[in-house]
């Protein structure tokens, strides 16, 4: 929560120094709430007080060895009670905004625990099933695109309405990383590019906002296409040029990545 905290304070003070009094993100009571109300460069920043929020819960949740035994029961509870909320909301044309999206916390727990259940099979997994899971991916894609299903899954807004889909299309997005991830290993120059990427996959995601509204403000000259590669380019590199850099001092390195 701590790089959470230093780069919120670091942003607004670089729009308050710019004469920007609704500090990007439409007041000082936005920040304060959080969740669904960050926008602009904070768009991304729901995710950290959620998975926080999250991982205390499921820590609660082993610490018993009662409620342990029965995980599966509680995580199907939590992604049930997720759904049910959601699909209350979208009936009734309304949107929840708890602070800090606590709410979503009802859907990351199930989807946190699924994915250390994969780690665990992650032996047992083998050539075939990435096969299938592919096979499954591109039929529920297609499904969705001849509009036989119109599937939407985003945590931020709270928009998971589909029982089975919001199960299925992560669990097999999962697989597929991680087979792929195996297969990149293999070459080692590529592995060692994305596995320095992968530790800065933190500062990327706080920066990046930051950086696409910069392309969009400030590279006129390019057309839509263009803007979109330049936009995806840099919002890798400055982040991890940035990150570099952090690392490397160590109040930064305490403020803004949260280790010694």
């Amino acid at each position: 929560m701590l790089p959470y905290l230093s780069y919120t304070l670091f942003f607004a003070a670089a729009y308050l120094l710019a004469g920007n009094t609704n500090l990007g993100s439409g007041s000082s009571f936005s920040l304060l709430y959080g969740g669904r109300l960050m926008t602009g460069v904070y768009n991304a920043y729901w995710f950290v007080p959620v998975l926080f929020l999250s991982l205390c819960g499921l820590a609660w949740f082993s610490s018993s060895e009662r409620l342990s035994s029965r995980m599966a029961w509680i995580m199907l509870g939590c992604y049930a009670a997720a759904h049910a909320v959601s699909m209350a909301a979208t009936a009734r044309d309304v949107e929840f905004a708890l602070p800090l999206n606590i709410d979503v916390c009802l859907l990351a727990m199930p989807y946190i625990w699924m994915g250390s259940l994969l780690f665990r099979m992650k032996d047992n997994l083998r050539g075939i099933h990435l096969v299938l899971a592919v096979i499954a991916l591109v039929m529920l894609v297609a499904a969705d695109q001849a509009g036989m299903e119109s599937f939407r899954l985003d945590m931020k807004p709270g928009l998971y309405t589909f029982f089975i889909y919001d199960m299925a299309v992560p669990l097999l997005g999962m697989a597929i990383l991680y087979k792929a991830s195996l297969w990149l290993t293999r070459f080692a120059p590529l592995s060692a590019v994305l596995s320095y990427i992968g530790r800065s996959s933190f500062t990327i995601m706080f920066i990046h906002f930051a950086v696409l509204i910069v392309c969009k403000t400030y590279i006129p000259v390019l057309n839509d296409t263009w803007k979109i590669v330049a936009a995806i380019v840099l919002g890798v590199a400055i982040p991890v040029a940035a990150n570099f850099v952090i690392m490397r001092i160590k109040p930064a390195r305490m403020l803004f990545a949260g280790t010694k």
